[in-house]
This record gives C-alpha cells, structure tokens and sequence, in this order.
C-alpha cells in the first residue's frame, strides 16, 4: 500500500490483538532516546514488550529514506 516500508527480521514470534486496559505506562527510568518511538509496556508469554508507535515509526523511517 501507500507509504508501505518492510524490513528484515529474524523471528516473528506472533501477533496479538491486546486490549487497551493491558497497555502499561513507559517507565520513567527509561531514556528518552530509548523511549522515543515507544508508546506503552504490556505483558506477554511472562516477558515485559514494548508497543512500538506504528505512525511515528513510519514516520521516521520515511523522512530517513527521503
């Protein structure tokens, strides 16, 4: 689709559908830098992942290819 970018990844290990009320807020140890694109914490298989935000990820990754 329009603006569509893919990139290379080792493993996927699945895709889940998480419910808002699942999404943790960003820990205020984190930096700044590491928190950048991230948007919430959510718990999944016993390990804390990061939610990543699709929009300004896309956004970045589009002005770097430019």
């Amino acid at each position: 689709g329009r603006g569509a970018i893919a990139l290379p990844v080792d493993e996927v290990a699945g895709i889940e559908r998480v419910a808002e009320s699942a999404l943790q807020a960003l820990p205020t140890t984190l930096s700044r830098a590491s928190a950048r694109y991230a948007r919430a914490l959510l718990q999944s298989g016993g390990h804390s992942v990061g939610l990543l935000d699709a929009g300004l990820l896309q956004q970045a990754l589009t002005r770097s290819l430019a």
